[in-house]
């Protein structure tokens, strides 16, 4: 049966911090705001869909030390 993955409040929190921290480092590397922005969204996104494409069994071995990181859904699989 398939399954969706949603992230919970504090996952999608920690994205935003990862975000954050790679947007200033890319700055302080010397790239441009609009540089940074691309280049730390992109390595978010990367993650992001490398979790969604990485399949249920591995995504949930490799978080299981932090608890509610991410939730498995029976059900809808859009964008999976």
């Amino acid at each position: 049966m398939p399954f969706a993955i949603e992230f919970s409040a504090e996952s999608e929190h920690d994205f935003e911090l990862i975000f954050d921290h790679l947007f200033e480092s890319y700055i302080g590397f010397g790239e441009s705001s609009e540089e940074a922005l691309d280049h730390a969204a992109h390595l978010v996104n990367q993650v992001i869909e490398l979790i969604h494409g990485s399949g249920i069994g591995a995504v949930r071995s490799r978080l299981r030390r932090r608890r509610g990181a991410v939730r498995c859904l029976e059900g809808e699989t859009d964008g999976i």
